[in-house]
């Protein structure tokens, strides 16, 4: 729409009609009604101005239907944002469970272990998927202290990820502590060098790990895995990846940054290993 070209004629004639009609306002101030000047000014440019003055509706008339057509289009237009947001949002959630249910078969069917599987029935509120209860317990043979594992997201060579454990068994339920959970603290080692470490919180996304070793041998990128101490967790399950590495001078502590293996937000199923 080229709005300056299509109506730059008829706003100039506009212009016109504004001044003649301040001219004859000006001009019945200081003339008589009676005066001949008055008079033939007055049969002059009455026609004229009611002509332009028709003109000028006319333009109004114009510039208000633009503006109108431009406000419906708009909304048509943010209707239409909208619903392809919508679409976009449910196209992603088809590939992302098509993405989760792929990597979950492959881990079925890679898997050393014997799998139990299970559903997760509902989280504790104050402690966002720290603590989660699933639909497995006493009469599926659930034990306290059985690890808890899913299908680790994204494109990644481990077959599991490690989830928890199971902290409290009942006859049809069981409650899992996660790793995010502070209280966990899970013995780690890297895969690459072997070096040792323990989880010990979860910030940003992030679990946060430190290294038993000031001078450990780990480095960004490096795969982390469960070490299997204390017999607390099954051994070499997948932890993560590190993303940050971090010396503490005051501790003589490295810190240590990991992405997780699995998608805490995202859990609605987990495995596990007996």
């Amino acid at each position: 729409m080229n709005f300056n070209n299509k109506y730059f004629k008829k706003i100039l004639v506009f212009i016109v009609f504004v001044a003649l009609v301040a001219f004859v306002f000006v001009v019945d101030k200081n003339v008589e009604k009676d005066n001949f000047i008055s008079k033939t000014v007055g049969k002059v440019v009455g026609p004229v101005s009611h002509f332009f003055r028709n003109i000028g509706t006319g333009v109004r008339g114009g510039i208000e239907n633009v503006t109108s057509n431009e406000k419906d289009d708009i909304e048509t237009l943010n209707l239409q944002i909208k619903k392809l947001e919508q679409e976009n949002r449910k196209l992603r959630g088809i590939v992302y469970r098509e993405e989760a249910l792929k990597n979950e078969f492959e881990m079925t069917k890679m898997s050393k272990f014997s799998l139990l599987k299970a559903d997760i029935t509902s989280i504790n509120p104050s402690a966002w998927f720290d603590v989660f209860i699933i639909n497995v317990g006493l009469k599926d043979g659930v034990e306290i202290g059985d690890t808890v594992v899913s299908a680790p997201f994204g494109e990644v060579e481990a077959t599991e990820g490690l989830v928890g454990k199971v902290t409290e068994v009942f006859g049809d339920y069981s409650e899992v502590t996660a790793i995010t959970d502070s209280s966990m603290k899970v013995s780690i080692k890297t895969n690459r060098s072997g070096d040792g470490g323990v989880v010990s919180g979860f910030k940003n996304g992030e679990l946060v790990a430190y290294m038993f070793d000031q001078n450990s041998d780990v480095i960004v990128g490096d795969e982390i895995m469960s070490s299997g101490l204390g017999e607390v967790l099954k051994k070499d399950i997948f932890v993560g990846e590190v993303t940050k590495v971090e010396s503490d001078d005051t501790l003589l502590k490295k810190i240590i940054y990991i992405s997780p293996a699995v998608d805490f937000k995202h859990l609605s199923r987990v495995y596990l290993i007996k």
